[in-house]
């Protein structure tokens, strides 16, 4: 707090005050220059009836800013043009020290953001037109105190994909079959995962976004071996498929023969009676 008196001229006279600055450790520094936020120069038009004991007035007050710093990481390293805003806790628009709006700021090529010159205060910061391949970031609150840095972080994870396999067989055995999911996921990576089906036949696989092929492996004799699947399954996508165990189909062919010769009897119209045969029962 500081305060100086003139003797006032005659009426109706303008002055310009203006704050200059001030001395900090042998260099003169103007207000901005040490971080205040204010308006520095003022004019003041003098009246009749200003004396020592009622002076004109002219006030001044300084405020320091802060700068706050963005730092975006992303599961799949996309960082630069990301988008976010800054409000106070009401939601309002937030302007800098020069009373300039801060509107919607992007990330650098390294997912960079520095804003400089904010004043004390709490603010929100809020990524907006997130890209629909991530989950939503939670905004973050941070609080200035005169002449912070503050820094925050936001992460960009990609939504999970989802993956069932569905089995069904003509005999009704579904539990306990294996099934290999193979393929490279949006990363580039490598994915090979062996997985039984339960009771019900079911496979429940979390997955990155990818293409993946589903192969039955433990396919019994009896049945014809289905062929291979190939599916691309997009962000936070969730893909069915189904895979079918048909038995084996045969022909039989009956012939007549004499129980005692062995020679094949030629009669027309001979009924015969076919039993299934059951070696789990014996």
């Amino acid at each position: 707090t500081g305060a100086d008196t003139f003797r006032p001229p005659k009426k109706g006279t303008k002055y310009t005050v203006t704050e200059e600055g001030r001395y900090v450790d042998g260099v003169f520094k103007k207000p901005d220059e040490l971080g205040y936020k204010g308006v520095f120069t003022q004019t003041i038009e003098f009246d009749y009836g200003t004396t020592a004991s009622n002076p004109a007035r002219v006030y001044f007050k300084n405020t320091k800013t802060g700068s706050l710093q963005i730092i975006k990481t992303a599961e799949d390293g996309e960082v630069e043009g990301i988008e976010f805003q800054i409000t106070d806790i009401y939601g309002n628009a937030v302007k800098d020290k020069n009373e300039n709006k801060i509107g919607t700021i992007k990330t650098d090529a390294d997912g960079f953001i520095e804003v400089k010159n904010l004043p004390t205060g709490k603010y929100i910061i809020t990524e907006i037109n997130v890209p629909n391949r991530y989950q939503p970031p939670a905004s973050q609150t941070v609080d200035f105190t005169d002449g912070t840095v503050v820094t925050v972080h936001f992460e960009n994870k990609v939504k999970e994909s989802y993956l069932n396999i569905v089995k069904t067989s003509e005999d009704g055995q579904v539990e306990d079959v294996l099934f290999n999911i193979k393929g490279t996921d949006f990363k580039g990576e490598e994915i090979d995962i062996n997985a039984f089906t339960n009771a019900n036949g079911v496979i429940n696989e979390t997955l990155k976004s990818g293409t993946y092929t589903i192969t039955e492996l433990s396919v019994a004799d009896r049945y014809i071996t289905p062929a291979s699947q190939t599916v691309t399954i997009d962000f936070g996508e969730t893909k069915t498929i189904n895979f079918e165990n048909i038995l084996k189909k045969g022909t039989a062919r009956f012939k007549k023969v004499d129980s005692e010769t062995g020679k094949e009897i030629k009669v027309k119209d001979a009924e015969f009676e076919l039993y299934e045969y059951n070696t789990d029962e014996g």
